[in-house]
């Protein structure tokens, strides 16, 4: 009921996949991977920047931290940022979604 899967990378014990209806995580969040802490065992809907405006078409999990591509080229990312894997965000244990511009 969320629509046809484009995308469903694994993370450090948690998982996103992005539909043709928006972006959902679930999994182990206690170390800020997606804005539930704790467990999360039923997918989430993940609220994008208002600057999002199409589809996510790619995603890919490096430990902690979740980035997608929109198929025009836009790119988010969140979750953990304490090494500061996140360009332009805070160093912070919990980033929300984020655009990410000029990479």
């Amino acid at each position: 009921g969320k629509g046809e899967i484009t995308a469903l990378p694994l993370g450090a014990s948690h998982t996103c996949a992005a539909t043709t209806t928006g972006l959902y995580c679930w999994g182990d969040t206690t170390n800020g991977q997606i804005k539930a802490t704790g467990q999360t065992l039923t997918p989430a809907k993940i609220s994008l920047p208002k600057t999002i405006k199409d589809q996510i078409t790619a995603l890919e999990s490096s430990g902690y931290v979740t980035w997608a591509q929109t198929k025009t080229g836009q790119l988010v990312a969140f979750g953990n940022n304490q090494a500061g894997e996140i360009p332009g965000a805070e160093k912070a244990s919990h980033i929300e979604p984020l655009e990410i511009k000029g990479i």
